[in-house]
């Protein structure tokens, strides 16, 4: 008897798990899917102390920031850097990024951005990230 309620609780559980699962490792592609990362990356004092699920949201957050990062080293200027990601045919983001910015820095300022412009939500997360640098780090 034990062993069936045993088996049925893990039946029960099990595509809860999966769900949160494929929700951890689902790609970020919207404002909000990194906001939520990102967030949750945020609150972590320690990653030794963080649970495993928020562990693997910063893993999230950090790893599409450092892709981002990357992606728009490609088109860097002298006077700063022109987003790939910017629309075609309209003025191109400019932004310039401090010699030392930390995650943490970065995670701040996905999240008050949101708080402060909640309909750039609905953006794309490469969208979201180029008006937030822009916002904050402008080109002279």
């Amino acid at each position: 008897m034990l062993l069936r309620i045993m088996l049925f609780t893990a039946a029960l559980l099990l595509p809860a798990g999966a769900l949160a699962q494929g929700v951890l490792h689902s790609p970020i592609e919207s404002a909000e899917d990194l906001l939520d990362a990102c967030s949750i990356s945020l609150e972590i004092e320690t990653a030794e102390t963080a649970r495993g699920s928020a562990r693997a949201h910063r893993a999230r957050c950090r790893n599409y920031l450092s892709g981002f990062l990357q992606a728009s080293v490609v088109s860097q200027q002298p006077t700063g850097m022109t987003s790939p990601y910017s629309p075609q045919g309209e003025v191109m983001f400019c932004y310039r990024l401090p010699d030392e910015l930390s995650f943490t820095e970065m995670e701040t300022l996905i999240v008050d951005y949101a708080d402060a412009n909640p309909d750039s939500l609905n953006m794309y997360a490469a969208d979201y990230l180029v008006e937030v640098f822009a916002a904050t780090y402008p080109c002279a």
